[in-house]
């Protein structure tokens, strides 16, 4: 009575297993063409990315490279006079007034009244 419950045969030819074999052939074939894709995949980045990593650098900074005036830093001593103007000595040397309003400047000291070092 379980066995008729189940659909379950005793029948060596109904064993109930309709599995077909693997196809050995599609799938080395299968794999065969991804592993290909993705070797050209691989190849092409390799040939298109650029060589950064045998790049040279030409020369490198020394410290009297560092000490030029372009590369130091300029720090304006800014004063507001009035409302409107401030009093700033720039990197040249000469002592200036701008209005903030219209952009305006005035040399007020030249450069040569200075006899110091740069700034």
């Amino acid at each position: 009575m379980i066995a008729t419950q189940f659909n379950v045969s005793r029948d060596p030819d109904r064993s109930g297993s309709t599995a077909e074999p693997l196809n050995w052939k599609g799938i080395g074939l299968a794999l065969l063409v991804i592993s290909l894709i993705f070797s050209l995949v691989v190849l092409s980045i390799v040939i298109l990315t650029p060589d950064v990593l045998t790049r040279k650098i030409t020369v490198p900074l020394s410290l009297d490279d560092i000490k030029r005036e372009e590369f130091q830093t300029h720090q304006p001593d800014v004063q507001w006079v009035s409302d409107r103007h401030v009093v700033f000595r720039t990197r040249e040397g000469h002592v200036i007034k701008q209005d903030v309003e219209t952009q305006e400047t005035v040399t007020l000291v030249g450069n040569s009244t200075f006899v110091s070092g740069s700034f």
